[in-house]
């Protein structure tokens, strides 16, 4: 157990000693001096053994991970404050020459220095050609917070001259792109950066397309299909009308089959990929279907369908559907046949293979890399990928992983929702996501999140490689990556305001991605629509939902505005009937972020409309009425406003927030958010549609924006009715019985919206 020993010391302030035995051995035991005037401590070594450097690697393809050049070494071991000290008084700040120039760490990275690397990328990444260009000495300075020991510590470059003290604590913006986080992975402190995880052996090669690649993607599959109970379950026996039989890698042949009502258990991958307008590949037509059911020879397809078929083959598994290939693309009846299909064959496929490094099929599944950019980076400890200090850039963002083609296509989101098990291939790896967590070359074993029965919260463990963790994947009840599971699991059935939440937070992500056709936006998003309606037997409506539909109504469009679509595709009503980032009031702002709630346990919410009957009229094929729409109306009965579009409030461009007040710099309460960016009349007509009512006593400036708040609809009226061009927000920060009766003395009227 730690000791505090306290006792104060005259002429000086209290010092506090604190000895704590580290569990990994008595050798390792640490003393800390917690001086806040001086910043010093005590640190005994850390390490009983020398580290010992990896050689450079021999073969091409191959990188050799931590090897360090002899000026890094030298600069790391000598370090006191990494590696610990019999000598009493250690800063918690430490300066040192690394290199005497820039032009000497680009020699160092032609060496293969893995630290010189990650040096160098993150200065050229974050700062100017004035830098760049020098050849002033490269400084290192190591900080450590006071009194974290062992958890958190970070690496500063400067050219020409150490950082001073000032500037460290200065904090400036330019001073931080240049951080290192350097963590020990023996420390208790749980992190995001938990390097006591092992590396993938695929991380030491330049392809992912790589042996060791092929090894690691059939770890995890055959991991989660022997552990993760829920992630094998399917919602219904349908496999696709036709796929391709690829063989094995040893007899490798590729050929269309039809699959019959005796091949229902046939196990296949699926393809997703970007298109990118190329429309010179191979395809299946009308008048090759028989020619393909004999052969296809893999010399004619696309280098993303070959990688695809190679994966599929080193997975073990013989069969691979691809869309170009498996739907006949001059047959429009077929296309309508199996877009109507397409949810359930993503969720019964035993993996999806996310091509995301490519922008067309011709690129390839596979990528080249330098591994010594973004690997982490052991520099202090005996063992390599243990217990020891490693080096890694600060920010890894989500774009160094993947390139946005395939993360932008609308078409890919509920492939990415319904698909039970995803292998992306990614710019600088793969990546494995599933219904319970995600791994990836860093970190095989991954981390898994899920309730288990008699819990109340969230778990989180390793993923893979773990027989405990393997047993309770198995008992698991949320997947936390399983978007149906929020629909449909917990302790009870969701209330119709979270399913009104969780379905808008589809429609967000969703609604930020890009259409090649436009009239596929309802058709795109069907899949994800079939599963949530089969999960909550609710009425699904051209985008909302009948049980939701007060709440539904008056959704809105963030960000840059456009035009509204000429060819028809959903009634005005729906979100689906116009272009934009869409959101609902109650959850996003405009700039994403959470802004509006007022619905919290504390409010009340009055309905102001009535809707009295809606229609939506689909494809006499569409069974489940969640694709296009060709027809609908809606008729609501309520009170109604004349108003003046130009003399309302502009959406929330002059709305401030400080910390303990808010308000309008127009002093307008009655705000216009307008659909799209068509000049419409300025003659149009309020509906409300609810009233909310904030009970607390001080609303906060966080959680309750506002005191009342009136939300609805603005129209303009048509020869077939009113058309939606927006929706309003009548709010007043404290309660104000004036805009609470603004409708008090407005006749009902019945509308018709189409």
């Amino acid at each position: 157990m730690p000791v505090t020993l306290t006792q104060p010391l005259s002429g000086r302030p209290t010092i506090s000693i604190i000895i704590k035995t580290v569990l990994t051995g008595s050798w390792s035991l640490a003393c800390y001096l917690i001086d806040g005037k001086s910043e010093h401590w005590v640190q005994l070594p850390r390490f009983r053994r020398k580290r010992l450097n990896p050689e450079k690697a021999d073969s091409e393809g191959h990188v050799s991970l931590h090897h360090l050049c002899e000026r890094c070494e030298t600069f790391f071991r000598k370090s006191k404050l990494l590696c610990g000290s019999w000598y009493p008084w250690i800063p918690n700040t430490e300066t040192r020459l690394l290199q005497d120039s820039l032009a000497a760490v680009r020699l160092s990275v032609e060496d293969d220095c893995h630290f010189c690397t990650l040096l160098l990328e993150h200065v050229q990444k974050y700062q100017s050609g004035e830098i760049l260009s020098n050849h002033q000495e490269c400084w290192i300075t190591i900080t450590t917070a006071f009194g974290d020991w062992g958890d958190d510590y970070a690496l500063q470059v400067s050219f020409g001259a150490p950082l001073s003290r000032a500037d460290i604590r200065a904090d400036s913006p330019q001073m931080k792109p240049l951080a290192l986080n350097v963590r020990d992975p023996s420390c208790t402190t749980p992190s995001r950066y938990d390097y006591g995880t092992r590396a993938a052996p695929s991380l030491s090669f330049s392809s992912t397309g790589s042996p060791s690649h092929f090894d690691l993607a059939r770890y995890w599959l055959d991991g989660c299909s022997k552990y993760h109970a829920k992630c094998n379950q399917i919602a219904s026996p349908a496999t696709p009308t036709r796929l391709l039989d690829v063989g094995t890698v040893e007899n490798p042949s590729i050929r269309l089959r039809l699959c019959g009502s005796a091949s229902r258990t046939l196990p296949y991958l699926i393809l997703s990929h970007c298109w990118g307008g190329a429309d010179n590949i191979l395809k299946l037509k009308k008048e090759n279907t028989i020619a393909f059911q004999f052969a296809i020879d893999s010399n004619s397809l696309p280098k993303t369908f070959q990688d695809a078929v190679e994966i599929t083959r080193n997975l073990g598994v013989g069969y691979l559907w691809i869309d170009s290939l498996c739907i006949i693309q001059d047959s429009k009846s077929d296309w309508t046949q199996e877009a109507a299909s397409m949810d359930k064959y993503y969720e019964n496929a035993k993996c999806t293979i996310a091509n995301a490094s490519a922008g067309n099929p011709h690129e390839g599944c596979y990528s080249s890399r330098n591994p010594l950019k973004f690997a982490r980076c052991h520099v202090v400890g005996s063992k390599i990928q243990g217990r020891g200090v490693y080096a890694l850039p600060v920010e890894m963002p989500s774009d160094e992983k993947v390139i946005p083609q395939l993360s932008t296509r609308a078409w890919v989101f509920q492939e990415e929702k319904l698909s039970p098990r995803t292998l992306t291939y990614g710019k600088t790896g793969i990546e494995w996501r599933c219904k319970f967590g995600i791994a990836d070359e860093s970190d095989m074993n991954g981390t898994g999140t899920s309730y288990f029965p008699g819990c109340t919260r969230t778990t989180q463990g390793p993923l893979f490689g773990h027989d405990e963790w393997n047993r309770l994947w198995s008992h698991s009840m949320i997947r936390a990556y399983d978007f149906k599971s929020v629909f449909q699991d917990g302790p009870g059935r969701p209330a119709t305001s979270d399913i009104h939440s969780d379905w808008f937070q589809l429609v967000y992500e969703y609604s930020k991605r890009n259409l090649s056709r436009p009239s596929d936006k309802l058709i795109a998003f069907s899949g994800l629509a079939k599963v949530v309606k089969e999960t909550t037997g609710g009425k699904y409506l051209a985008g909302l939902w009948k049980e939701s539909l007060r709440d539904d109504l008056i959704w809105r469009v963030l960000g840059p505005l456009n035009h509204r679509p000429t060819d028809y595709r959903a009634p005005s009503w729906s979100w689906a009937s116009v272009e934009g980032i869409i959101t609902s009031p109650k959850d996003i702002s405009r700039s994403g972020r959470s802004q509006f709630f007022g619905l919290d346990s504390k409010s009340t919410t009055k309905t102001l409309s009535k809707v009295v009957s809606i229609q939506v009229r689909t494809a006499p094929t569409d069974s489940a009425g969640t694709g296009q729409v060709f027809d609908g109306g809606m008729v609501l009965v309520g009170p109604t406003k004349q108003i003046q579009v130009s003399s309302m409030g502009h959406r929330l461009d002059t709305w401030k927030r400080h910390w303990n007040e808010k308000y309008f710099t127009d002093s307008q309460n009655l705000r216009y958010f307008p659909d799209s960016s068509d000049l419409a009349s300025d003659d149009a007509v309020l509906m409300p549609i609810r009233k909310v009512i904030n009970q607390n006593d001080n609303p906060g400036v966080w959680e309750d924006d506002f005191a009342l708040k009136i939300e609805g609809l603005v129209l303009v009226s048509t020869p077939i009715g009113y058309t939606r061009i927006g929706m309003f927000m009548l709010c007043s920060r404290h309660f104000d019985q004036a805009v609470a009766d603004w409708f008090q003395d407005c006749a009902s009227q019945t509308i018709v919206i189409k």
